[in-house]
């Protein structure tokens, strides 16, 4: 008779709190391993942990693009809002993560979700060393699918906001 191998789970039981921490932990720090046995063992892909956040905002947060798509192939929603109303996006522009930025904006994440600071992913990163690379991912995301939301403000060369086309 083979037995499973010690710190594994049934897939028939309930997935604990622990297993969700590993699923978020798992791509926090960029553990594809954990990430897969944690769905494996029906871990909701979307999910929070004691904290309020979820795989996707983590792995966005560490710009761990596979992560990102893995969960994304698994159900997880690229428009998902923590505590603080920050959508996976706003997480990665906030940090500079571009790989990240590209996936969930492929994937269909919104742009132009408010948090509960009335801010969007682009706010939140105005200012930061890293701002013209995330601006111009964004304009040319804008660019290839013709989505242009008014409460996306995009820098143009002069530094004043170019008003965005209503749709």
């Amino acid at each position: 008779m083979q037995t499973e191998p010690a710190g594994s789970f049934a897939k028939n039981v309930t997935p604990s709190a622990e297993m969700v921490e590993v699923l978020v932990d798992g791509a926090r720090y960029g553990d594809i391993e954990d990430v897969q046995s944690a769905l494996q063992h029906s871990v909701d892909v979307n999910a929070t942990d004691s904290s309020g956040r979820t795989a996707l905002h983590m792995a966005a947060a560490n710009n761990h693009a596979d992560v990102a798509e893995t969960l994304i192939e698994a159900g997880a929603d690229v428009d998902t809002r923590n505590a603080e109303g920050n959508t996976p996006l706003h997480w990665a522009c906030l940090n500079g993560c571009s790989a990240v930025a590209k996936v969930l904006l492929d994937k269909g994440a919104n742009p132009a979700c408010l948090n509960r600071h009335s801010n969007t992913p682009v706010d939140e990163l105005l200012g930061k060393p890293y701002q013209d690379e995330m601006l111009t991912l964004i304009a040319s995301y804008q660019e290839q699918t013709g989505r242009k939301d008014s409460t996306v403000a995009i820098e143009d060369n002069d530094d004043e906001f170019a008003e965005a086309e209503q749709s």
